[in-house]
């Protein structure tokens, strides 16, 4: 009997070890998976990835921005458990995702003078994405809207004549489109001219600063008085056209510069008589308007250049 007693004393402690371990066991708390995922430029705490946590266990979250984007919203199969505090409440395997969103930057365009033409902007990058949103590079082409006015330069966040052009998104942009009106204008000759003497007439053609190419110009006299030389010139690349070997007889001409859907310009002028009144180099008469001349200067000495048709003053 007391054999018995020493051997039921013995196993008891072991016993009662075994049972307070299998009764601390099921007092543990089941553990549970949080999966954090990003989308867009940003990061979160904690940080992506996987996080165990006990069950029951609220978990703050926090996400942090990139410097050119925004935080969205959660997604994901358990979005809807976080709190609008964020924060999410562990009582099963979780599983989110934070969507950042890269920020949208204000293109700004204004057209002087107003109404004058538009800019057409198409986007190079992200092309499906409405906005501008910062990295974005957009193609902006400058489109007059009449005919005979042309695009002069950018200015404000975008400088320079050149069109179209690609802009870097990377701020806010106020941006101003120029145009202008073309005008045509005599910038050389004629001078003192005489009778049967060649010259040049140079015109340009500038758009405000800009000078128009290819620019087609015609030459007539008003009077539909015969001349020789160039009646029809084009602006080069820097907007300039040469009338070439320009002769006139003597009189009083007024030649007219025009272009299709520019506003023509008139140029009058002089053309003396040749000679110089001498035996030896006397005046030459080639029209009614030298032999008006001659009634001016009865003590001179003239030459009868060419048939004159006379008819007109009978």
């Amino acid at each position: 009997m007391k054999r018995l007693k020493r051997t039921v004393r013995g196993t008891a402690l072991p016993l009662l070890m075994l049972c307070l371990i299998l009764l601390g066991a099921g007092c543990s708390k089941k553990q549970y998976t949080l999966t954090i995922a990003v989308e867009g430029e940003g990061t979160t705490l904690p940080k992506p990835g996987q996080h165990n946590y006990e069950q029951d266990t609220f978990v703050q979250l926090q996400t942090i921005s990139d410097k050119y984007s925004v935080f969205d919203h959660w997604a994901g199969r358990d979005a809807d458990s976080v709190t609008t505090d964020n924060k999410i409440f562990m009582h099963s395997d979780k599983s989110i995702t934070a969507v950042f969103t890269t920020l949208n930057h204000p293109l700004n365009i204004n057209i002087n003078p107003v109404m004058s033409g538009h800019v057409q902007i198409d986007l190079v990058t992200d092309a499906g994405k409405i906005g501008f949103p910062h990295g974005q590079t957009a193609r902006l082409t400058a489109i007059p809207n009449q005919a005979g006015t042309y695009f002069v330069k950018w200015s404000g966040d975008l400088s320079g004549p050149d069109n179209p052009v690609e802009l870097l998104i990377t701020s806010d942009k106020n941006i101003t489109a120029h145009f202008a009106k073309a005008a045509l204008e005599v910038t050389a000759g004629p001078g003192v001219i005489r009778a049967g003497q060649a010259f040049n007439v140079t015109m340009t053609v500038k758009a405000g600063e800009r000078p128009i190419p290819n620019i087609i110009i015609n030459l007539t006299e008003n009077k539909s008085q015969p001349f020789q030389g160039t009646k029809t010139a084009q602006t080069d690349a820097n907007g300039v056209a040469v009338f070439e070997n320009l002769m006139f007889y003597e009189g009083n001409y007024n030649l007219t510069f025009s272009s299709t859907n520019l506003t023509s310009i008139k140029k009058g002028f002089t053309v003396d008589v040749a000679g110089a009144g001498a035996p030896t180099d006397p005046y030459l008469i080639h029209n009614l308007y030298g032999l008006e001349f001659i009634g001016e200067h009865l003590d001179a000495c003239f030459r009868i250049a060419k048939d004159i048709d006379a008819s007109a003053t009978a």
